[in-house]
Order: structure tokens, then sequence, then C-alpha cells
């Protein structure tokens, strides 16, 4: 079974966000894109119940942009070196 058919896995938006990623590294950023959109709206829902995790919501964005771009989302080792593994805080600067 692949990941894109486990239930389990489709309902949860950082599970697709990765999803997504993983479809832009290999080229198929209209999959990139539709899976990044269903993250993003089941996202909004556990912000509802969650509101800690609206800090997920501008990366999610981020990442959608560059898929519709038909660009992957990579972290350069400058970004890596400016902000650590945390996305967030590149966004912000």
């Amino acid at each position: 079974m692949e990941v894109s058919e486990d239930e389990d896995f489709m309902g949860k938006p950082l599970y697709l966000d990765t999803l997504a990623a993983v479809y832009a590294i290999n080229t198929q950023f209209d999959k990139a894109a539709e899976t990044q959109q269903k993250a993003l709206l089941i996202l909004e829902e556990y912000i509802k119940k969650y509101p800690y995790m609206s800090e997920y919501k501008l990366p999610f964005e981020a990442r959608l942009a560059h898929y519709k771009e038909g660009k992957p989302w990579i972290l350069s080792m400058a970004d890596i070196d400016r902000c650590g593994y945390d996305t967030k805080v590149c966004l912000k600067e």
C-alpha cells in the first residue's frame, strides 16, 4: 500500500505536507500543489481546535506557492546555516 492510499495519513496535514514535498522533488508539481492545498484545508480545521497549529500555515502556504511555480521546496545549506531546520525562522527574515 502506498502512503497516498492510507486513510490514517490522508487526514493529517503534516503528513500531507511531507507527501507534497516528495511529489515536488520528483517533479510532480500538479500532485504536489493538489496535496499541499488539501493539507492547508485540513490544517484550517485543525487550527480551529488547536490554535497553536496556526504556526504551520505560513510555511504550508510558502511551499504551495513554490509548487505552483514548478519548484520543489528545498532548504539550501545557506538557509540551514542561517536558520537551522526551522523554516518558520527563515520565512520571517
